[in-house]
């Protein structure tokens, strides 16, 4: 999975465009699931966690690389 962008309305609201196996970046939206066993849970303004469900209290992080210049 990569993250290329964010849309964030909350954490519980927004959407990401995510690579997934290689393919080209589709959007998906916060509860949309990525594969069959993982979903997008929440969006932040510069990462987004996948997990198994919507409640569940470990996933993963992906995060947008740094911006160049950027603090």
């Amino acid at each position: 999975f990569q993250l290329v962008g964010v849309i964030a309305l909350g954490s519980r609201n927004g959407s990401a465009l995510i690579v997934v196996d290689g393919k080209p970046a589709k959007p998906f939206r916060v509860g949309e699931r990525l594969a069959d066993d993982l979903m997008l849970q929440a969006v932040n303004n510069r990462s987004v966690t996948l997990a198994t469900d919507r409640n569940s209290k470990e996933g993963i992080t992906l995060a947008l690389p740094p911006v160049p210049g950027a603090q």
